[in-house]
């Protein structure tokens, strides 16, 4: 889920306001106040385009909040369960892997955002990095980022939206995480499948359907089983 999802829940479940959890979670103060008990929060999420420090750092599970509790104990709880969850033998996979922490939470964000089950996170992310990689289009093109940036800013979903998170208008990785991924598509943004896949698109019983090119890819979207149709 998204940041703002989660703070949402916990105002609607504690005494504490909605906005008040948010904007703890999104104080630079804070969140630098925390960095020496958890190293894991580090400069690249206070990229000026970032747009809410802590997406992708709250780890989705399920928490036990105190009805009065406060914004410094809820944050505790997210942070301390990231550390024990994504542990230290996961992290010097993410060191061997090349890519940063944050650059994997990135894209097993979008992994989360597009897989439909755990049995196609790693085909997913192979999507990913063979079209950071590999393709000759600079543009990583994933819909569930400008879903993010349509949410964001409050408008209809469009290509055109004019946001770091496009990733149909800006090269690369989006500036952040676009929510909050679990455990397997962190594993598989560590892991993913070794394909000769560059697409992938919805078919109308809700799985993706996976592509090496783009012929068969256009042929799939144009028949009755994509889902658009």
């Amino acid at each position: 889920g998204y940041i703002k999802d989660f703070a949402h829940i916990i105002g609607e479940n504690t005494t504490v306001s909605e906005e008040e959890i948010f904007a703890y979670w999104n104080d630079e103060d804070v969140i630098r106040s925390y960095m020496k008990e958890y190293p894991f929060l580090t400069e690249e999420i206070f990229d000026p385009d970032v747009r809410y420090y802590l997406e992708g750092y709250l780890f989705p599970d399920t928490y036990d909040f105190y009805l009065n509790d406060d914004p410094v104990n809820v944050l505790e709880k997210f942070l301390s369960n990231f550390s024990n969850r994504v542990d230290e033998n996961l992290l010097a996979q993410i060191t061997d892997s090349g890519y940063t922490l944050h650059e994997i939470l990135n894209v097993a964000s979008m992994i989360e955002a597009e897989a439909a089950n755990d049995g196609e996170r790693g085909d997913v992310a192979s999507v990913i990095y063979n079209r950071l990689k590999y393709w000759d289009n600079p543009l990583l093109g994933m819909d569930s980022t400008v879903f993010y940036a349509a949410e964001q800013e409050g408008v209809t979903f469009s290509l055109e939206i004019d946001s770091p998170y496009n990733t149909y208008m800006y090269a690369g990785l989006p500036k952040g995480p676009i929510c909050n991924p679990g455990l397997n598509s962190i594993k598989a943004a560590i892991n993913p499948n070794q394909t000769g896949y560059y697409y992938f698109a919805t078919a109308k019983d809700g799985l993706n359907r996976f592509f090496s090119s783009e012929d068969p890819f256009i042929a799939f979207i144009n028949s009755d089983e994509y889902v658009g149709n």
